[in-house]
């Protein structure tokens, strides 16, 4: 009769795949002599941080033994982890960069990445896990399938996209496009053009130049810029607190503008609209208008502009007040109907149309 197999493995296996387990991590140091471009691979988490010694790359693996290479081509220096046959899960792995390299292109299929220091290029891509970037002294390029990503002291442009994470970026010097298909967008300080989309809230502290933001839908706000800002929001309301001109356009929220310098173009098809112009605004020809809610504008006593309102608004409970003299409004006789007010202040200047189609407009001094 023959022998069934037994279930239990022989102790010896039990003992190599222990031994396997407790093996140290692989490491080395590899010369750079005549390379100034690093690309580093791994099936796991990938962590970069400068200092390694002289025109030297220093690489750490932590985990189970993985297949590692290292190769050249051209300019670039190449690093691999891959995992092996006998074990899936993925490890670690640990770089550290000279400082005369001037282009790192790190990648990951199963893991975070983390950069820290690096005075170079940065191209960095994972297809599922988070991104932490920082302290960079050149431009950034990240994507990741899924994960959150976190970008700081970057001092060239920055470019980030997520299939789907949060996107929260404390200070870049340069440009920054921001993309994410589903997660917050926060940004403390850009000194460049800033441009942002999400299906979620984006909330920028300060902007030094222009700003272009869309949302499918949440808040989006804007602290302080200093360029145009041009906000889209499909269903949220949008606040920007100082800028030298607005286009502001909500399909489901109300739009408030804190003080703004320049010519301003906000449209909501519900909520309230509320404009507060500074005293040394130049406003160009602007337009104020919602749907379904006031809009109420602060003008400077000595602003030069036109002003047209326009209330369609049915009954009494639509009105156009002012507290200009020089803008009076004309009240529809019968109690129904649109009514209509027209006026110049300091002689008059550009146009400032306010428009709504069921709400009141308030013109007043500005405080």
């Amino acid at each position: 009769m023959r022998a069934r197999p037994s279930s239990v493995a022989p102790a010896w296996i039990l003992l190599f795949a222990f031994a396997a387990l407790a093996q140290p991590p692989s490491e080395g140091t590899i010369s750079l002599e005549g390379l100034n471009r690093v690309r580093i691979a791994a099936f796991g988490r990938i962590s970069v941080e400068p200092g390694a010694p002289g025109g030297a790359l220093r690489y750490r693996w932590i985990g189970v033994p993985a297949e590692l290479a290292v190769k050249s081509a051209g300019a670039w220096l190449i690093i691999s982890a891959t995992r092996t046959p006998q074990d899936p899960m993925p490890g670690e792995l640990r770089v550290s960069l000279p400082a005369s390299l001037a282009q790192a292109f790190i990648a990951s299929d199963q893991g975070s990445l983390t950069v820290r220091g690096i005075k170079a290029t940065i191209e960095a891509v994972t297809l599922a896990g988070n991104v932490d970037i920082r302290d960079i002294r050149g431009p950034v390029s990240a994507r990741t399938g899924g994960g959150e990503m976190t970008f700081s002291a970057i001092a060239g442009a920055l470019r980030s996209l997520s299939g789907g994470g949060a996107i929260r970026v404390e200070s870049v010097d340069g440009a920054s496009a921001l993309q994410t298909a589903g997660g917050d967008i926060i940004v403390g300080r850009v000194s460049g053009p800033l441009r942002a989309s999400t299906s979620g809230n984006i909330q920028v502290r300060d902007a030094g130049s222009t700003v272009s933001v869309h949302t499918a839908g949440g808040l989006i706000d804007i602290g302080r810029a200093r360029g145009m800002v041009t906000a889209e929001n499909g269903g949220g309301s949008i606040v920007i607190g100082s800028a030298p001109g607005v286009h502001a356009e909500s399909a489901g929220g109300g739009i408030r503008l804190k003080s703004v310098s320049g010519p301003v173009r906000a449209t909501t098809t519900s909520g309230p609209v509320v404009a507060n112009f500074t005293r040394n605004a130049t406003v160009a020809t602007s337009f104020l208008s919602s749907g379904a809610g006031d809009v109420t504008v602060h003008l400077p006593s000595n602003l030069s502009v036109t002003v047209k309102a326009l209330n369609e608004s049915s009954g009494w409970h639509g009105a156009i007040a002012s507290e200009f003299p020089e803008i009076q409004a004309r009240q529809p006789t019968s109690g129904y109907g649109s009514a209509f007010a027209q006026g110049d202040l300091n002689g008059g200047g550009p146009l400032l149309m306010l428009s709504v189609s069921r709400g009141s407009i308030f013109v007043k001094r500005a405080r």
